[in-house]
């Protein structure tokens, strides 16, 4: 189509610009009617994660027991109405495992679910009479509540310890490129 305008320079604008619109209708219809339709696949939901369903023996609890699931697990024993067997795999995990800087994160959380529980059977043996019962969960419940204090209380006090030490050897720095500075400005003078 472009071969037969050898000039563009004298054609009229308005004339160039009508060429150009039908030619480009003429590809747009062209090139419409040769294309097939495009299916675009849809993706599906990942599977449900699985875990298992029964109770985990004390026995597999040990430093290679998967932390997640075992916490997982205590909280749907939780959830589901089953506190003291919850508060047993709960108890068993903080006995078996010991703390580690890989743990500690895990065992923190199953210390506060043990807690949890602590309380939660303490209501249920309240609402079924058995005081002593009740008595002793409160006990332990205070004696979580008291120990997990204690720790965020030493951890608040290292990382104060840790943040003093930053800035004291800050304002020392600042204080040494002050006295560089004043040094300077003596010598300019």
């Amino acid at each position: 189509m472009f071969h037969y305008i050898k000039d563009i320079s004298k054609v009229a604008p308005v004339d160039v610009l009508a060429l150009l619109l039908a030619f480009f209708s003429c590809f747009q219809t062209s090139h419409a009617q040769e294309l097939d339709s495009i299916d675009i696949p849809e993706q599906s939901p990942p599977p449900p994660l699985e875990t298992p369903q029964t109770l985990i023996p004390a026995s597999d609890i040990g430093p290679n027991t998967n932390l997640v699931i075992l916490l997982d697990k205590i909280r749907n024993l939780s959830s589901g109405g089953r506190l003291a067997e919850a508060q047993k795999v709960a108890t068993t995990a903080l006995e078996n495992l010991n703390e580690s800087e890989q743990n500690e994160f895990y065992l923190r959380q199953i210390k506060a679910e043990e807690t949890k529980l602590y309380f939660k059977l303490a209501n249920q043996a309240m609402l079924q009479k058995q005081y002593s019962q009740a008595s002793q969960y409160i006990a332990r419940y205070r004696e979580n509540v008291a120990e997990e204090l204690e720790n965020r209380k030493i951890r608040r006090e290292i990382k104060t310890e840790l943040g003093e030490r930053k800035d004291v050897s800050l304002v020392g720095r600042l204080v040494e490129e002050l006295d560089q500075a004043k040094k300077d400005l003596a010598q300019l003078r």
